[in-house]
């Protein structure tokens, strides 16, 4: 069985139930549901499409604001066409789980090399290579869009361009590249700035986090299979401490003021009582 990390998958009584009945519990790589959960691959997003379609029946009218029923309402209408049955077999062959090929994933990530799959492990038909086309002038090459620029058809443009400014050449080629330049300085310039923001934004928040990093989520780190007996134990043992703190929570809410009071004043009592001995 293949599941996310939500907590309610990770509990001790689940990882038991597993263990007792055979039932081996894989856990998917964190920030990776977009890619390998069939939900959101194959059922999420046409589901979500539905909904606008029923949603805009109703708002098409300049009515504001939508009802909890009528929102239930498009729901009941918009479920059967998104969770329909190839929807969901989409979401397993997209997701790459059944048939079992890891190109389907690999495919979709940043800086993916058809290297990475040359261990000699089977996965599917390959792509062809699209044929070989003649090499235009890389100032050609560089869009007018900065925000769709690939670093290195850049770099083979500036490197013509010094070329030509110390060979003392102007022509219109490399007039029309200049102002693309331009843009592409000062989009960067600004991307630069907003990844200093969210960086230090991110810092902040990942220094919260690691303060807070206990319990089941650091017996979890860096483990795929869940049922074993050693990580029961571990997770068990965060649950029941968990357990315990919320309960010793609960007491001390139930207490009344002078009931805390007098817990407050008892190690001050004691300390005099000894002091006098």
């Amino acid at each position: 069985m293949v599941c996310d990390g939500h907590g309610s998958h990770v509990q001790p009584e689940v990882l038991r139930f597993c263990i007792d009945n055979n039932v081996s519990l894989l856990l998917l790589p964190a920030h990776s549901s977009h890619l390998c959960q069939p939900l959101d691959v194959g059922v999420f997003s046409p589901l979500k499409t539905y909904m606008g379609q029923e949603l805009d029946e109703i708002m098409r009218y300049g009515i504001p604001n939508i009802r909890k029923f009528e929102w239930a309402d498009c729901y009941r209408l918009a479920r059967p066409k998104g969770l329909s049955k190839p929807n969901i077999k989409s979401g397993f062959v997209a997701a790459g789980l059944y048939p079992f090929n890891r190109r389907k994933v690999l495919v979709r990530m940043a800086n993916f090399k058809e290297s990475d799959l040359d261990d000699g492990v089977d996965s599917g038909p390959q792509i062809n290579d699209a044929p070989s086309t003649p090499m235009r002038h890389p100032f050609l090459e560089v869009p007018s869009t900065p925000s769709s620029l690939d670093p290195a058809l850049l770099h083979r443009a500036n490197t013509a361009l010094m070329a030509n400014i110390e060979g003392g050449i102007f022509d219109t080629p490399t007039r029309a590249f200049i102002p693309k330049l331009v843009k592409a300085a000062e989009y960067h310039s600004a991307q630069v700035v907003l990844t200093n923001h969210e960086s230090v934004a991110k810092d902040n928040i990942l220094k919260k986090r690691r303060e807070h990093a206990t319990g089941i989520r650091s017996v979890l780190k860096g483990r795929h299979i869940l049922t074993t007996e050693e990580l029961y134990n571990g997770v068990k043992a965060c649950k029941d401490a968990t357990r315990a703190k919320q309960a010793a929570a609960v007491r001390r809410r139930s207490k009344t003021p002078l009931q805390q009071e007098q817990e407050r004043s008892q190690p001050l009592r004691r300390s005099r009582s000894q002091c006098r001995i």
